[in-house]
């Protein structure tokens, strides 16, 4: 799939692979259904290079406070 551009992001973390496919966010977005993506830094910028037309404000707002939630849990 990798190899096929499926993903919207991947990433190879700590040795295992992660990724978000590109069919099922266009199928969600098309449905009229918001997409919340749990997604690391790494995931965050490859999917601002990939699709940076369907970025919002609300999306690095929502990505930021993901960040900040978990940063406070941990502490």
């Amino acid at each position: 799939l990798k190899d096929k551009d499926a993903f919207i992001e991947c990433a190879n973390v700590h040795g295992n692979q992660y990724g978000t496919l590109k069919s099922f966010v266009h199928e969600k977005l098309e449905e009229g259904i918001s997409v919340i993506l749990d997604i690391d830094v790494q995931g965050f910028a490859q999917i601002r290079e990939t699709i940076e037309e369907m970025i919002s404000i609300e999306s690095l707002i929502l990505f930021l406070f993901s960040v900040i939630i978990k940063c406070m849990i941990n502490h």
